[in-house]
């Protein structure tokens, strides 16, 4: 790291997301060994903390953490020095600590067995180090040298950075994402307004961009859909006074009718209200149109979704971690094309054994479910067909296609069977989802369809009339 510049800075944390501002502190013109990476957003902070954190940069190991200002990083600087100062004088003082257990021990002993103790202790070879010795080593060998004989260096590195990105490396929480909530005083005191009809190709910086116009900001955020992190049309932007906001309402609801416009379209600006008053506001109103609708059902895209985290995943084997891995990443991928949703009653089964049949697997999805009213429509092994066995089957992919004609059994044969080591084995178990189906290809599919069985039946009308 001491080796590293800011091309190279650049070069290892910009794949994560646009870099704000970046320090590298400098001491006699050499890199000090640390740096701060501060980013426009927190899920890129979040995913190069995560990534980053204890890998490899210029052949050298590094650690990541949360940036903390300064006067707080010198405090626990400080409260480390003062601690390490009264355990010294405490060990110099020969001032041992020990348990009201071992006290009351001590006080049960008879007089000669403390006289016995007193002089073989005055009766130890002089050689040996003494405790005050043993535990002032002790306590040099444990000390960081962060909070100790580098102090004073890191002080003057602070000194070069500014006062709003400077930090330390700390075990401290992250910062905290701005929320609508019922206590946030921007909401209280009417400096955070709501925009509706932003285009969907709108950034988080274009957008605070504009409204910085207005006066200053303390935050300007796009409202995003979690799973595919498109753009809902929406946002918040909060003022640092009043007199911004009311510039900006007065600009978007002038009596000329202009309004502000954003890449050509005319956007919506009110006061936003908390979320409770949000839903009770919908509630007073009673209508069903202003609940959000999952139309791609979104909420199942997740559903089997097993991290490496979970008491599930320990006994699991690499292959099958790898494997699911590879899929949530592909997965990720499709669903951000909005044409792609979930489907509530089609599973994809992964990591199926190559000598698995379709019959056999029906038998397992009816036995999975165990109900008499169980339909399966389709279940379908993909198969290469290019490579023929002898019975002229083509060699399994290892994935297969189920649709049931009810939900409540898709989701049963999903919990049932994904990643049990009962089905097939310990080591290679079943990989279950919901399907993600393209839309717009099962239009397509459907009009090729519904022209194929016209012209079968106008073919069917020729036939009869030259009879």
């Amino acid at each position: 790291m001491f080796q590293c510049t800011e091309n190279d800075l650049l070069q290892a944390f910009s794949p994560f997301g646009p870099i704000q501002e970046y320090k590298l502190p400098q001491k006699d013109g050499h890199c000090s060994g640390f740096a701060f990476v501060q980013y426009r957003r927190f899920p890129d902070a979040y995913k190069a903390l995560k990534s980053m954190n204890a890998t490899t940069l210029l052949n050298r190991t590094i650690a990541l953490d949360w940036a903390v200002p300064k006067d707080q990083y010198m405090t626990s600087v400080m409260e480390s020095k003062a601690k390490e100062k009264i355990a010294d004088s405490a060990t110099d003082n020969n001032v041992v600590v020990e348990k009201p257990e071992k006290r009351l021990d001590r006080g049960k002993k008879s007089k000669d067995a403390q006289q016995t103790e007193y002089v073989a202790k005055k009766a130890g070879n002089a050689d040996d180090e003494t405790l005050s010795q043993r535990k002032r080593r002790t306590m040099k060998n444990n000390s960081f040298p962060q909070q100790s004989q580098h102090a004073s260096d890191m002080t003057r590195d602070f000194d070069q950075l500014s006062s709003s990105s400077e930090g330390s490396v700390s075990q401290t929480k992250p910062p905290e994402v701005p929320r609508r909530t019922g206590d946030d005083p921007g909401i209280r005191e009417g400096r955070t307004l709501f925009v509706r009809n932003l285009p969907f190709e709108t950034t988080d910086e274009e957008f605070g961009e504009y409204f910085s116009r207005f006066g200053p900001l303390k935050y300007a955020v796009t409202c995003k859909y979690p799973n595919t992190d498109h753009s809902k049309g929406t946002g918040f932007v909060q003022f640092l006074n009043k007199d911004s906001v009311e510039k900006c309402l007065q600009a978007a609801n002038t009596s000329e009718g202009t309004g502000i416009y954003i890449k050509s379209q005319l956007i919506s600006v009110c006061h936003a209200v908390s979320r409770d008053q949000a839903t009770k506001i919908v509630r007073e109103r009673g209508d069903e149109k202003h609940k959000p609708k999952d139309k791609r059902n979104l909420h199942l895209f997740k559903a089997g979704l097993i991290s490496q985290n979970e008491a599930t995943a320990s006994d699991m084997s690499k292959h099958d971690i790898s494997l699911r891995m590879k899929i949530q990443r592909t997965n990720k991928e499709k669903i951000k094309n909005l044409h792609i949703f979930v489907s509530p009653t089609r599973i994809c089964v992964h990591n199926l054994p190559l000598g698995l049949s379709d019959v056999q697997l029906r038998k397992l999805c009816f036995a999975a479910v165990s109900e008499r009213s169980c339909r399966i429509t389709e279940c379908r092994i993909m198969r290469d067909m290019t490579m023929l066995n002898k019975d002229k089957i083509g060699k399994s992919r290892g994935f297969a296609f189920v649709t049931f004609t009810d939900h409540e059994h898709a989701m049963k044969c999903l919990k049932q069977l994904n990643n049990n080591p009962e089905t097939f084995s310990y080591e290679k178990r079943p990989i279950i989802e919901f399907s993600l189906e393209n839309k717009a290809a099962l239009n397509l599919k459907q009009r090729r369809l519904e022209h194929s069985r016209a012209y079968t039946v106008k073919a069917r009308k020729l036939k009869e009339k030259e009879k």
